[in-house]
């Protein structure tokens, strides 16, 4: 017994600083999806009408209200500081992305585009929104439901995007292998980088 008692000490040490274990299931959800909501405590996730929700890891309940469009999927980015998310989604043959408060669940703001749109970001004050349009990216100033920028370069559809931490710049990486960071203050192309490990897929 005294040689199990330092094993138990270690053991209960060991436990007080692993981080707590929260499970959640996924059941009918189409979309399998899960991303902390700005803090550590929340996390957002999918509802089962493909809406989206903020939960609070220690209940595991919603913290506000559903918000989104029922049964709308498509992608999703936060901007945690302003209280907004985009969700971009297909209408038909273009592409919207509706404005949320996600604390409210009310919409703030809808950005239509003419072709389709795959994944959206939201800069980190709420400002900006950007979205992919095949091998374009568009950029949208929040108020102004008319595009501010069409950011064009990549040979091959875009994959993903997203702002630099002040929403001067904005990233995107291409299946043509290279990643271009934009101005979008001087409206230019800044930089580009091969990606070697999107050049071997």
């Amino acid at each position: 017994l005294r040689d199990a008692l330092p094993i138990c000490l270690r053991l209960g040490t060991l436990l007080q600083q692993c981080p707590t274990i929260v499970q959640m299931w996924f059941t009918d959800h189409p979309r399998k999806f899960a991303q902390f909501a700005g803090q550590e405590n929340q996390v957002l996730v999918p509802t089962a009408d493909q809406r989206w929700a903020i939960h609070d890891l220690a209940t595991g309940h919603p913290l506000y209200p559903p918000f989104g469009t029922a049964g709308s999927g498509g992608s999703i980015s936060l901007s945690p500081a302003s209280h907004l998310a985009a969700v971009g989604s297909e209408e038909g043959t273009s592409g919207l992305v509706r404005v949320w408060n996600f604390v409210t669940g009310q919409e703030v703001t809808s950005l239509a585009c003419e072709s389709s749109l795959g994944a959206v970001a939201i800069s980190s004050d709420g400002s900006r929104v950007a979205a992919m349009a095949h091998t374009k990216a568009i950029v949208w100033r929040l108020g102004n439901r008319e595009p501010i920028q069409v950011l064009a370069g990549h040979s091959n559809p875009i994959m993903s995007l997203g702002f630099s931490p002040d929403g001067h710049r904005l990233v995107t990486g291409s299946q043509d292998a290279t990643a271009r960071v934009w101005d979008l203050q001087s409206r230019s192309e800044e930089h580009t980088s091969e990606l070697q490990s999107l050049r071997h897929l």
